[in-house]
């Protein structure tokens, strides 16, 4: 576990993130610090359960796998969030059922990675305000 929790620590943010955040003289006590922390946090069959998720979710399974027919079915009022350098995530999916649904998007381009929406947070508040206050 202390190795994929480290994996997973250095996948959240990018490596210009790393760089720019974390001294290499202070790596080694972040890296245990989050190994620790994760391994308190999360439990490994649920983590397990988690990852199978993502990686299993296709929305347009119930359609035949017809992306199309998919989006057709959505009828809601859209707004999509993705961090375009997502190293867990793959936000491309995202983006092209975006188009499909004719959503409205915010792409988050800094180096926080699977954290951008937490590092951007006032961009998002101030985008998710935006959206829901147009008719």
């Amino acid at each position: 576990m202390k190795i994929v929790a480290d994996i997973h620590s250095l996948a959240l943010n990018t490596p210009d993130y790393w760089v720019e955040h974390v001294p290499p003289s202070e790596l080694p006590a972040k890296m245990s610090a989050s190994e620790k922390s994760t391994a308190a946090a999360f439990d490994c069959n649920n983590w397990l359960r988690q990852l199978q998720a993502m990686i299993g979710h296709d929305v347009s399974q119930s359609f035949g796998g017809d992306m199309a027919k998919a989006a057709a079915a959505v009828h809601a009022k859209t707004l999509v969030v993705v961090g375009t350098q997502d190293h867990m995530v793959n936000p491309h999916p995202a983006l092209e059922f975006a188009k499909l649904i004719k959503a409205r998007t915010l792409e988050l381009n800094g180096n926080c990675g699977h954290t951008s929406p937490a590092c951007d947070m006032t961009k998002v508040g101030a985008e998710i305000t935006a959206f829901l206050e147009t008719k």
